[in-house]
């Protein structure tokens, strides 16, 4: 399932937004103001949904924003509105990566809880996620688009360095948040190495494509070792909501 028609809207939405006063904020240039980029998210976030169908289960839908939540609250940056919808629709590519939008809304493919092999490595590709909204990667990725078609910055200039810059940063904020919130940060790893493929040929978001798979899980390692040592929690709740997936997902 392909979400690149969300592109060309973005750039639209990016394109009017520059009637507001430009207002850089974070590392990195941005055209956008974080209220701008919640408005942005929320029209987003409506094509998504008329593109997919959400998981049909209340205690699913409860389960992935309490954990949400959790990372979320760990994260940093700007106080967004995150929201965490599970989708029975199949995205992501080979890993199921959430649909991470900017302001706070994101679309997690049912795939992802089937996928995981416990609730630390669910709970990595969702800190990964929140990750990208809270470094205003999106925002940043448009301020890019918008810079390069007006000669900002050289045409030569590719995005998929500062595409990869930012999924290796989102991992980096993804370990310090899963530790943060008492999940061990090396099941992204383990999740990571299980499920993308040697050579990914990209996922199905602008922040596409992935770093190789030993780069992108031997960068996770390194910033695992410069946390403190602590004990973590092994998630008691995952099992059971996987087994409700999987059941619905089989009828």
């Amino acid at each position: 399932m392909s979400f690149r028609f969300l592109i060309p809207l973005a750039l639209a939405l990016a394109l009017s937004a520059q009637d507001q006063p430009a207002r850089p904020t974070g590392t990195g240039i941005n055209f956008f103001n974080p209220d701008t980029e919640i408005a942005m998210g929320a029209q987003l976030a409506k094509a998504v949904l008329r593109d997919t169908n959400a998981f049909d289960s209340a205690p699913v839908q409860r389960y992935a924003a309490r954990l949400g939540g959790q990372l979320a609250a760990q994260a940093g940056g700007p106080n967004f509105p995150y929201s965490f919808t599970v989708v029975a629709s199949k995205m992501g590519g080979p890993t199921h990566e959430p649909i991470a939008l900017p302001g706070g809304p994101i679309f997690i493919s049912a795939d992802l809880i089937l996928a995981a092999q416990n609730e630390a490595e669910f709970a990595g590709m969702l800190a990964h996620a929140v990750a990208h909204v809270a470094g205003r990667h999106y925002a940043r990725q448009m301020t890019r688009e918008n810079l390069m078609q007006i000669g900002a910055i050289a045409a030569s200039m590719s995005t998929n360095g500062p595409a990869g810059m930012a999924e290796s940063q989102a991992d980096s904020l993804a370990v310090r948040t899963m530790s943060k919130a008492g999940y061990d940060p090396a099941a992204l790893a383990a999740y990571i190495r299980r499920l993308q493929p040697a050579h990914a040929t990209g996922t199905p978001k602008i922040f596409s494509p992935m770093p190789a798979v030993e780069e992108r899980v031997q960068a996770i390692e390194k910033a695992i070792a410069n946390l403190p040592a602590q004990t973590y929690t092994s998630g008691g709740d995952f099992q059971a909501i996987q087994d409700t997936v999987r059941s619905l997902t089989a009828k």
